[in-house]
């Protein structure tokens, strides 16, 4: 009996390593505690309407229209379930290439709606530049945004000073964005959910200490024997 409580603590273990390892796919827990980025200026181009511009964190999402909402939680779902960014996202990989990185480390740390709200009507509204602050962008590898058609693409020319911890970028399309960082010197565990690293982790402890129990007790009754 003893000896197949051992084999079952044993993969409850490996199962919980797992767990542990590939809880939430392509995220890593953010220093910003998954709040967005803060909006420090924006610029509009000699065509543009000049809308209201907010930016909405994934924490945040059921503040959007129903349309919006679904549209970031499709973009959650597609991310947390590829632990390899690039099978989602092809273009890291030359991303990857021209900034000398690993991009199996890459994982995204913030996913927030920008929405431009036009107080008139209007067929087009033109681009704009915005400098967004962000407390994740001392490992900025990318960002990209999730189009109407449900394709990710990378924002290209965006603008890094990490000294002043912001990004700024041109974009003439509304819909979920996420900044993509690199992992691979990162302290805190890959997951956008830090209460589910600690139950995977509780049932590791637990059960290596129940199976280090086992073996010593089977240990005993053997040399008795």
């Amino acid at each position: 009996m003893k000896k197949v409580l051992a084999v079952c603590l044993a993969i409850i273990m490996v199962v919980s390593a797992g767990v542990f390892a590939f809880a939430q796919g392509g995220f890593v827990s953010s220093p910003s505690g998954n709040s967005a980025p803060i909006i420090i200026e924006i610029n509009y181009d000699a065509n543009s309407c000049r809308p209201k511009v907010v930016v909405t964190a994934y924490a945040d999402r059921e503040t959007l229209d129903d349309k919006k909402e679904d549209d970031m939680n499709a973009a959650y779902d597609e991310i947390a379930s590829n632990k390899d960014l690039t099978i989602l996202m092809p273009f890291l990989k030359e991303v990857a290439i021209s900034k000398s990185l690993n991009p199996f480390h890459f994982a995204v740390s913030d996913l927030f709606d920008i929405s431009a709200y036009h107080i008139l009507p209007h067929s087009y509204c033109g681009s704009i530049t915005i400098k967004l602050s962000s407390e994740t962008l001392s490992r900025f590898v990318a960002l990209v945004h999730r189009t109407a058609s449900g394709e990710w693409e990378l924002i290209p020319n965006v603008i890094l000073n990490v000294a002043e911890e912001t990004i700024t970028f041109s974009i003439n399309d509304f819909s979920p964005f996420a900044i993509v960082v690199d992992t691979s010197v990162e302290d805190v565990p890959d997951t956008g959910n830090n209460l589910l690293i600690y139950i995977p982790a509780a049932i590791m402890v637990i059960s290596g200490v129940s199976l280090l129990g086992v073996l010593i007790s089977l240990k005993k009754k053997k040399q008795e024997a």
